[in-house]
């Protein structure tokens, strides 16, 4: 009677055993939740980017990289954020130090490309794919900031990389 039991145990132990050598295969931890490659990993840069937020707090667009969702995502990647919100300020930030990444709300990103001589990423907020794309046509890179902040490393690291042209 005690022995069906212990049987029982036995085999769901060794059951348990054999899936797990068989779970390991090469790729497989790809799969298995939790064990991926993280957020931050997929989206490291092979330098660190310094990266300007450029323009009016109290726009939405800039209002949104400024808030803690974005500020969160952006220091886990290990950018080097810089916000600046004023003429004064900004003017003081690009003194000596140089962006590879500026982030300015679209109505301000032909200002910021004069000034930085970096590249701009136009950032909209809950813009038509038109606009997105017209946006995209002008300063390279764009990217709608209503959608969230997940999509903005990558758009960062494309935008690092893509020559400036025109200066």
């Amino acid at each position: 009677m005690m022995l069906k039991p212990m049987i029982i145990r036995g085999v769901v132990v060794l059951t348990m055993l054999a899936w797990a050598s068989m779970s390991s295969a090469c790729g497989d931890k790809f799969l298995a939740p939790g064990r991926g490659p993280s957020l931050c990993a997929l989206n490291k840069p092979p330098r660190q980017i310094a990266v300007l937020i450029f323009g009016n707090p109290e726009s939405p667009a800039v209002s949104a990289l400024s808030s803690a969702d974005y500020q969160k995502t952006l220091k886990m990647v290990g950018y080097k954020v810089t916000t600046c919100t004023g003429t004064d300020e900004c003017a003081r930030e690009l003194k000596g130090k140089k962006f590879d990444v500026v982030l300015a709300d679209a109505k301000d990103a032909q200002a910021a490309k004069e000034q930085t001589g970096s590249t701009v990423v136009a950032v909209l907020m809950k813009a038509s794919k038109e606009e997105v794309k017209e946006a995209k046509n002008t300063y390279g890179q764009a990217f709608d900031a209503s959608g969230g902040s997940l999509k903005l490393p990558s758009v960062i690291n494309r935008a690092a990389n893509q020559p400036t042209a025109g200066l």
